[in-house]
């Protein structure tokens, strides 16, 4: 039922994906209890966005953007809910 009802969510929104998860009682590391959204959007053809954050605490968000700079290497930066700063790169290499 959740993924017919954010699917349809995304459709309309023009959102290229949406994302509900419920957090429970006792306290975990993804947060307060409540529901963890998450919106992850195609801005072009190379870059990609996601935004996650709490819907019970503003102070749980987290925004990545993805750039693939060929089929091969991708750069990922990230800014989480302490507001630390991180960049990844991604080599993939076959043998």
């Amino acid at each position: 039922m959740s993924s017919q009802v954010t699917s349809r969510i995304s459709k309309v929104a023009g959102i290229s994906q949406l994302s509900i998860n419920p957090v429970l009682q006792g306290g975990s590391s993804e947060g307060p209890p409540g529901a963890n959204i998450t919106i992850q959007q195609r801005v072009t053809g190379k870059l990609f966005v996601t935004f996650s954050t709490n819907v019970a605490s503003t102070q749980n968000q987290t925004v990545q953007g993805e750039y693939q700079v060929s089929p091969r290497v991708s750069v990922s930066a990230t800014r989480d809910q302490n507001g630390g700063f991180g960049v990844d790169t991604l080599i993939k290499k076959q043998w």
